[in-house]
């Protein structure tokens, strides 16, 4: 859909042939202009009076918005296009950002850029000069139009032989292309979608494409996000193992803060609006109840993310048009104050004959600190875990916990507190922490084993390698200071063991965030205005004065408010004895 607001109209395809223009305020329909022989109306795009759709035909229709019934300016097709079925992406439109190349004849003119193709044949890209009403160039990316995708096309820079250029970056499904405006897409760069190890399914791009500030943004069909640089290349990915059956469907948003940090704005499919954080690569989330978001939106000037779905309720079977919607710029400003780190360690157990036992615990350390990163003393803290009947130790004390059971703590003069659990297996159970000054209804989540899965997964065997933050089988000793393997051919193929089998399992999905939590250092948190959001309990030095709720959900009956998140304040680097580090991310519960 498409909002105008100078008019006041939403402007949106339909599934029988029809571009229908809606009163914003009243939902009344304006106009529909159903073009002679279409079945379906595509997203269309909007763009200084200029309304831009595609059909199921392959042709591209160019009207006049506004309230009156519009007659089109022009209706160019493509080459050779396919009636049996085509998909036409979203039209992207531009300023002409290569005056003087090609076909172009003027730095003001307006062109379009269209990205096409028919089932599983070739994504085809479209440069249309709306103000001259001509085709410039057609290009074939080569590549197959899964058809989930949204064959979306965005204008951004990319670096094809030096310096970043005006360039056309196109979802060709199994791929990402950037296109070189200069000469027609004559020159090219892709980036495959990335294939899981052991997986028989070939994955592709299945989100609309997302470029802010040298970045690029997409996601794929197992639900994780991208972020691309100018050449292409993944910089970084959301770490965590994505919901069973999530796909990114909709196109990721990105907001700039005030100190211009970029906070991604994507959904999954499920019941979670999720926003990433592509400085520190930590990703967090939202609960939205029964809106399984499919598709959103961005009001810039009011910051607020909107989201809408069609979800079933399942107990009528019924379908229930919801929109939510949250304050982003609250969101990303309100961040919570918790620094964690979790440790794999050897402790030992006395036992009856005298002997100590050793056994492998994860410790976990828990700072609580203000908006300055000074301590919070005595603070009340709850603590909860994802697994029923876990025995933990707090500082000193044995409690079990469950997911209704929480051990209800404080923290000590230091602002900490020191969670011990058992790590009898390869994971433990996931905790959720509260602390006095937050809603009620919001938990931080700790992973205590995550890190230590991503390193585990990066395990190398080189004699030559003093990276304290790998485990290297070539230099490893037990107690008795005698080398682990005999050889270093034993010790690399053990490594290689080791890797395969936990990337196989998905221990490695977070082998690409461990980098980040080392280069994260102690800085203070970004974009804090030490301000929560309106009936929070304010925390030392906080204010509640925000004018609106965070989020809100409309439910076709009635209305309600679910629980605001916010982020928290970026952990600390982990030292040399660090086994794992979990980053802290509150979500309502």
């Amino acid at each position: 859909m498409a909002y105008d607001a100078a008019t006041g109209l939403v402007y949106g395809g339909t599934a029988d042939g029809a571009l229908e223009a809606l009163d914003a305020a009243t939902g009344e329909l304006m106009w529909p202009y159903r073009p002679d022989g279409a079945t379906t109306i595509f997203a269309p795009a909007l763009y200084a009076g200029l309304l831009c759709a595609g059909d199921q035909q392959g042709r591209v229709h160019l009207l006049a918005a506004g309230r009156q019934q519009p007659a089109p300016l022009w209706d160019p097709a493509p080459q050779a296009p396919d009636a049996a079925g085509c998909i036409v992406g979203r039209p992207t439109f531009a300023v002409n950002p290569v005056p003087g190349a090609g076909a172009t004849t003027g730095s003001d003119a307006v062109l379009a850029y269209v990205a096409y193709g028919v089932g599983t044949g070739h994504v085809k890209v479209m440069a249309l000069d709306v103000t001259n009403q001509r085709v410039l160039w057609t290009k074939d990316t080569g590549s197959g139009a899964a058809l989930g995708s949204t064959l979306d096309a965005v204008v951004g820079s990319a670096s094809f032989s030096g310096a970043p250029e005006p360039a056309l970056f196109v979802n060709a499904g199994q791929k990402i292309m950037a296109l070189r405006l200069a000469d027609g897409g004559a020159t090219t760069r892709h980036c495959p979608a990335l294939q899981p190890q052991g997986s028989q399914v070939q994955n592709t791009f299945t989100s609309g494409l997302a470029y802010a500030n040298g970045r690029l943004y997409a996601g794929d069909a197992l639900g994780k996000l991208y972020v691309l640089d100018a050449k292409l290349a993944v910089v970084k990915q959301t770490t965590d193992t994505p919901p069973a059956g999530a796909t990114v469907y909709s196109t990721p948003i990105v907001v700039t803060d005030a100190k211009g940090a970029d906070t991604v704005f994507f959904t999954r499919g499920d019941q979670n609006v999720w926003f990433f954080d592509p400085a520190e690569g930590t990703l967090f989330q939202i609960e939205t109840a029964q809106t399984a978001i499919a598709a959103t939106a961005y009001d810039a000037h009011h910051r607020i993310l909107f989201g809408a779905s069609q979800p079933i309720d399942q107990s009528t079977g019924a379908l229930l048009g919801q929109v939510f919607a949250v304050r982003v710029d609250e969101l990303i400003q309100a961040e919570r104050a918790f620094v964690i780190e979790s440790q794999l360690l050897q402790d030992f157990d006395p036992a009856p004959d005298g002997q100590a036992h050793a056994v492998a615990r994860y410790q976990t350390h828990v700072s609580v600190v203000d908006d300055n990163r000074a301590p919070l003393a005595r603070q009340a803290i709850k603590v909860w875990a994802e697994a029923p009947e876990t025995k933990v130790t707090i500082d000193g004390q044995p409690y079990t916990i469950s997911p209704d059971a929480p051990a209800q703590v404080e923290t000590d003069g230091a602002g900490s507190l020191t969670i011990v659990s058992d790590a009898g297996d390869l994971t433990a159970a996931p905790l959720r922490l509260w602390a006095a000054f937050m809603d009620p209804h919001e938990r931080v989540p700790v992973y205590p084993d995550s890190e230590f899965h991503a390193r585990l997964a990066d395990t190398h065997a080189d004699a030559q390698s003093d990276d304290p933050h790998r485990i290297n089988l070539a230099t490893a000793k037990p107690y008795d200071d005698k080398p682990l393997f005999d050889d270093d051919g034993q010790a690399q193929q053990t490594a290689q063991g080791v890797q395969t089998l936990t990337r196989s399992v998905g221990f490695g999905a977070a082998a690409a965030g461990l980098g980040a939590a080392r280069r994260r250092g102690n800085r203070p948190p970004r974009g804090s205005n030490g301000k929560p959001p309106q009936g929070r309990c304010a925390g030392p030095g906080r204010a509640s004065t925000s004018p609106m709720p965070i989020s809100r959900t409309w439910p076709c009956r009635g209305w309600r408010t679910p629980p605001p998140t916010p982020r928290p304040c970026d952990p600390p680097p982990p030292s040399r004895r660090t086994a794992s580090t979990s980053t802290a991310s509150p979500i309502p519960r």
